[in-house]
């Protein structure tokens, strides 16, 4: 995760800046809150502030999810509750939540969304997001990287369908979102990347040195990162350990102009980590997402990440002074898997009723991936593994694929192209054979096959629910790859527990 220590001062600052002027515009969960008022935040910024909300990034999974994701619950921090050691975070743990109580009356200025550095498309507030489709809360501080977590926060979509067709499968990670207000009053500046992957451009030798002494330290390594516009450009600037610490600089040039904010981490020797999880000991340089120009000077929207977390918030340089305001650092979830709701378990056990003779009692179920496309589809059996049924799930569509009994017992085919394959046959009654055979691509059923044989002979088959000869018949079963096991590495009871060895 991202180590870097928030400065309350920051965080204030961004609190009033973003939120002064949004009062109560959004929903009856924003009006009901007892938030601190605004005039204890501005208080202790200045008399006369410029009240346009600030833009924020949001996450994106698809143009049907566009979320601020929340990064504190909505339960104001109290007072009573910090003791002790914990007392030291009281005062950036209120405005943090301060922050985001007052993003959520703003949430429906925000219309417009930057799908580059220089283009922006409408979108609408919907709704904002605090439950899981089991009634538990949503995520806080997580953004998800496959389709299904609900994470707490306010949802967005594009307004037009047109765009949100047209940026389908373009759309996913972070983007800015800003007001109709806040683009009117500034200038957006063109950015340009100076540092790309495996090609890094130092700082100018006259702002390294004048770095070195003002600090007081020598400078290790430098970074241009971006141009902003033809006069601003910002970077990093890393100086030799002291001892047990280490400082490096953001870094932000106006021609001759040099500003900076320092940001000390634990130095180790063995370089395993300063500032981030996995940073060998390098500061990592923020990525400029949009730079304008505002009535009071530079504000730059930045976005920093590590292999496990993103840190999210703006760069400013007002009156002769760089600040760096954070406004949250998420963790990025990896390896996960979307849980099995319980209205999903539901709607697969009223399939199994209707597509079968619900002889057994499904109490269990496991996760197979039957297209190697990482979105599962699932087994459920009942406790004496002799009756079960698979099912796909993709979004919030569930369809039934094909029953086990004790004579009709399944396997897969192995997946070619993204495409695969169960497989369930076995005694008919007598000499009667029957196989069954369910396609699977991008978590959805494809194609059915079924066919019965009477010693060898095939008797009866269809395809996709229309009759086929047995030579077409035949000819199907050829091109099909080869059988393996279906593995499911563990078994859940209904509430999420695993069960059995």
């Amino acid at each position: 995760m991202v180590i870097m220590k928030k400065s309350s001062l920051f965080i204030i600052a961004a609190a009033a800046i973003m939120m002064a002027a949004c009062g109560n515009k959004t929903n009856k969960a924003a009006e009901d809150s007892d938030s601190a008022t605004l005039d204890t935040v501005v208080a202790v910024t200045e008399e006369k502030v410029d009240t346009t909300p600030l833009p924020i990034i949001a996450y994106c999974f698809n143009p049907n999810d566009i979320t601020i994701l929340y990064w504190t619950d909505g339960e104001k921090p109290n007072k009573k509750d910090y003791q002790g050691d914990m007392a030291q975070y009281y005062e950036s743990h209120l405005r943090e939540w301060e922050m985001q109580d007052k993003l959520r009356r703003c949430a429906a200025l925000y219309t417009k969304l930057f799908i580059n550095d220089n283009t922006t498309k409408d979108i609408k507030f919907v709704r904002e997001e605090l439950k899981n489709p089991d009634g538990g809360a949503a995520t806080y501080g997580e953004a998800h990287g496959i389709e299904g977590i609900p994470a707490a926060g306010l949802k967005y979509v594009f307004a037009n369908e047109s765009d949100a067709k047209k940026h389908q499968k373009k759309l996913s990670g972070y983007y800015t979102i800003a007001t109709d207000d806040y683009l009117k009053s500034r200038q957006l500046l063109k950015l340009k990347e100076l540092s790309p992957y495996g090609y890094p451009k130092k700082l100018p030798a006259q702002v390294v040195q004048q770095l070195e002494k003002e600090y007081g330290m020598k400078a290790e390594r430098s970074q241009a990162s971006w141009s902003m516009g033809d006069r601003y450009t910002y970077g990093v600037l890393q100086f030799k350990p002291k001892g047990k610490k280490v400082v490096a600089l953001d870094v932000i040039t106006d021609g001759d102009k040099v500003y900076s904010v320092p940001n000390e981490a634990e130095y180790d020797s063995g370089h395993q980590s300063t500032w981030n999880v996995d940073d060998e000991g390098e500061y990592i340089s923020s990525v400029v997402f949009n730079a304008f120009e505002g009535p009071k000077g530079l504000e730059v929207v930045v976005y920093r990440g590590a292999p496990e977390s993103a840190q999210i918030g703006m760069m400013t340089v007002y009156d002769g002074k760089m600040t760096i305001m954070p406004y949250a650092i998420y963790h990025s979830m990896i390896d996960e898997v979307v849980p099995l709701w319980k209205k999903d378990i539901a709607q697969m056990l009223k399939l199994y009723k209707k597509n079968t003779d619900d002889r057994g009692e499904l109490v269990k179920f496991a996760r197979v991936d039957f297209d190697d496309d990482y979105n599962y589809e699932f087994w459920l059996r009942d406790k004496t593994d002799t009756y079960g049924a698979f099912f796909t799930r993709k979004g919030d569509k569930i369809e039934f694929m094909a029953a086990e009994t004790p004579k009709l017992r399944p396997t897969r085919l192995k997946a070619q192209n993204n495409k695969g394959w169960l497989y369930i046959a076995g005694s008919a009654g007598g000499p009667a054979i029957y196989t069954e055979i369910v396609g699977v691509k991008n978590s959805q059923v494809m194609e059915q096959f079924n066919m019965m044989e009477e010693y060898g002979e095939i008797t009866d088959a269809n395809l996709n629910h229309k009759t086929i000869n047995k030579n077409q018949a035949a000819d199907y079963l050829d091109k099909l790859p080869d059988s393996e096991e279906i593995k499911a590495w563990t078994w859940y009871d209904f509430n999420g527990d695993p069960v059995g060895d």
